[in-house]
């Protein structure tokens, strides 16, 4: 008991006199507060902006992308000028290289609109899938490092990996193996938060009288295999 009383006595001295910096450094840092920390970013951004490097299978595209809170969104590819930009009540696929407009009407309700919103998403993700750290994910100096597996195997991911900014908590990089097998992958830099991006700035307009467009109809897939 005497040497249980002097260990416990010891373990009181040196948390007292260690720093608080040094506390909080040696705080067990757990998914939940990474997870918690991505929220707390997110409902700090009304607008973003970034460069992103896309690969999706043998497909791949550079570019920027846009998005307004809480449900505007625009990615413009330099690659091969195809969009994608939605309003919240409407979706414009543009793809250019086979001279077609895909339009599809979304819901109606502001409330179901709120679905658009990064943070729905995100909880989304936690609701579809497991969170861990990677192996070294935690000790990355930069970066956690967070592996996903799905708690349903049937559709979207066999498995995510996820690179989270560990200063401003954004993702910087994912990823990806889909169902089939196939890589897609994206990493996002030149990040800008907050900088007042207007509603216009998500207007879309038809690029001319020959396009074809499809409206409220999934994409045939016979149209990849032809370009106008």
């Amino acid at each position: 008991m005497y040497k249980k009383s002097i260990i416990l006595m010891l373990c009181l001295i040196l948390l007292i006199s260690l720093p608080i910096g040094a506390v909080k450094k040696y705080k067990i840092f757990t998914i939940h507060n990474v997870l918690r920390n991505m929220e707390n970013s997110l409902n700090k951004i009304n607008d973003y902006s970034a460069n992103f490097t896309l690969l999706n299978d043998k497909y791949k595209a550079s570019g920027i992308l846009y998005y307004k809170k809480p449900y505007y969104f625009r990615m413009n590819s330099g690659t091969d000028g195809s969009e994608i930009v939605t309003n919240g009540e409407k979706l414009w696929i543009h793809l250019p290289y086979y001279g077609l407009v895909a339009e599809q009407e979304l819901v109606k309700s502001k409330r179901q609109l709120m679905f658009f919103s990064s943070r729905k998403k995100l909880y989304l993700l936690k609701r579809d899938y497991y969170f861990k750290f990677a192996s070294g994910g935690r000790k990355n100096p930069k970066f956690y490092i967070l592996d996903l597996t799905p708690k349903v195997t049937k559709i979207g991911f066999k498995w995510i990996k996820m690179w989270v900014d560990k200063k401003n908590g954004l993702i910087m990089r994912i990823n990806s193996k889909t169902i089939n097998n196939k890589d897609v992958n994206i990493s996002f830099s030149n990040i800008k938060l907050n900088k007042g991006l207007s509603k216009s700035h998500f207007w879309f307009g038809m690029p001319d009288k020959n396009i074809q467009i499809i409206k409220n109809t999934i994409l045939p897939v016979d149209i990849f295999k032809r370009r106008r």
